[in-house]
């Protein structure tokens, strides 16, 4: 029973560094707010690529390891002279527990541990103070009201544009949907393509889509099991004014608790990876990176956009997966530009997109359809970009007004709220919603009257009024 307690002792110390480090290097900057998140939600659900990268990267080396390293104590007490045993028990019992405490403290490090205890242990009032409540505030509808397609575009950034169209990169990732970005509204952190801040407690993709659907971050806490609860989203305020509202993804809706989120937000229909099977869209064995490619899953809200055109109006919105770490899934029909997968697999998913909306051009009810794409959060690549990178969420609104504010702003992605909105023409007493600001009618947002500092750690502070009013 000593040896199987050494070994399995041994085995979660070697585990707690492999897996740390192992997060580290195929997820990038990944907090501990996420952590958790991912921690109380499905992993059944999760792309089968991450968890065998997981086994062979970080659990079977982790057995290994540890094998290797409880035969060798096992040999040191084998062979040494009885009256030194007590000497080397303590030696090794010492070297363990130092150890220990490296490595537990190196692991929470690495994941900002501390520093999130720090901020959760902060109160802040800056969330009570600065929140509009639609519910409270003159949400008016034009008298012909225009649909919404909104596409979320997984860890897409502007920063993948080269760097003479305001990105960072030596080529040109988004060539294929440029001319679009040109043509219409993009609304940016300077004179060039740009976009949005990313702010603690909304980069990963579930706390993203709380983020623009009801300006609000996605803020968790170690005593806290309430999530995903009480709000009011643009989801509920489109179907309190007769909207269908349609979600698709290719993947399954229960990772990240993306399904409870959607219902919350007052969902008619949720097509995710399960419900494509059910529904005949693709065979019951069918299964391609996180369950179906996104060019399948644009042809699928084509045939979805067919029945939605008949009802008064709608709100689709799609999520897309291709871009997701490790190195993106790369269509067989995308060309390959580019020396690595990953480049490739972005420019792959602008071309997709830019057919898409091309087919778009060719239905009855385009003019009556205001499109938003927009990346869910920067990419957790590690090591795609320099540290010294200034990076920004992409975004792009299409058939929409004209506006002079769309440059040289400092926003967050809780700023989409109220903006799609007003995109649709929808007239917002105050121009503001949640946290965000209205960015078509010029009034500064939170980032620009407070500084991105201040808002971003504001977001990480203790806020009793949101976990009260999130209960």
């Amino acid at each position: 029973m000593k040896k199987i307690l050494l070994y399995l002792f041994t085995f979660l110390l070697v585990f707690i560094e492999s897996v740390s480090d192992w997060a580290d290097s195929y997820f990038g900057d990944v907090n501990f707010s996420e952590i958790l998140f991912q921690l109380r939600s499905p992993l059944a659900a999760t792309e089968s690529s991450v968890m065998n990268a997981f086994f062979l990267k970080s659990l079977l080396p982790s057995i290994i390891i540890s094998l290797i390293v409880f035969f060798l104590f096992s040999l040191l007490f084998k062979y040494i002279k009885d009256d030194n045993k007590r000497i080397l028990k303590i030696v090794v019992i010492v070297f363990i527990i130092v150890f220990s405490i490296f490595d537990v403290v190196h692991a929470l490090n690495k994941f900002d541990f501390f520093k999130y205890v720090s901020l959760q242990t902060t109160k802040s009032s800056y969330i009570e103070n600065n929140y509009v409540d639609p519910s409270k505030v003159s949400i008016k509808f034009p008298e012909k009201k225009k649909n919404l397609i909104y596409i979320y575009v997984e860890s897409y950034e502007a920063s993948y544009f080269s760097k003479e169209l305001g990105g960072v990169k030596e080529d040109n990732l988004l060539e294929p949907i440029t001319q679009l970005t040109r043509n219409n509204i993009n609304f940016s952190n300077s004179d060039k393509f740009g976009g949005a801040r990313d702010v603690s407690e909304t980069n990963w993709t579930t706390a993203a889509m709380t983020a623009q659907s009801t300006g609000l971050p996605l803020k968790l806490r170690l005593d806290n099991s309430d999530m995903l609860e009480e709000y009011t989203s643009i989801g509920d305020i489109l179907h309190d004014n007769g909207y269908y509202n349609e979600f698709i993804m290719g993947s399954d809706a229960s990772f990240g608790y993306r399904d409870l989120l959607l219902e919350g937000e007052a969902y008619d229909k949720i097509l995710d990876y399960n419900e494509m099977i059910d529904m005949k869209y693709i065979p019951a064995d069918y299964k391609e990176w996180w369950g179906v490619e996104d060019r399948k899953v644009f042809e699928i809200a084509k045939s979805e956009l067919e029945k939605l055109s008949e009802k008064d109006n709608f709100n689709l919105q799609i999520l897309t997966s291709n871009t997701h770490v490790q190195d993106g899934y790369l269509d067989k029909s995308c060309s390959t530009k580019f020396e690595d997968k990953y480049s490739n697999s972005i420019y792959c998913t602008a071309t997709e997109i830019n057919e898409f909306i091309e087919w778009l051009k060719t239905t009855d009810y385009y003019d009556d359809t205001v499109i938003v794409i927009t990346g869910d959060h920067i990419t957790m690549q590690n090591n795609y970009f320099e540290e010294k990178d200034s990076r920004t969420i992409y975004n792009l609104f299409i058939n929409t007004k004209s506006t002079f504010y769309n440059t040289n702003r400092d926003f967050s992605t809780m700023d989409m709220f109220p903006t799609t909105l007003s995109a649709m023409n929808v007239k917002i007493e105050g121009d503001r919603l949640g946290l965000g600001t209205d960015l078509f009618s010029g009034r500064e947002t939170l980032i620009e009257k407070d500084g991105y500092d201040k808002f971003n750690v504001s977001m990480s502070n203790y806020s009793k009024f949101y976990y009260e009013k999130m209960r």
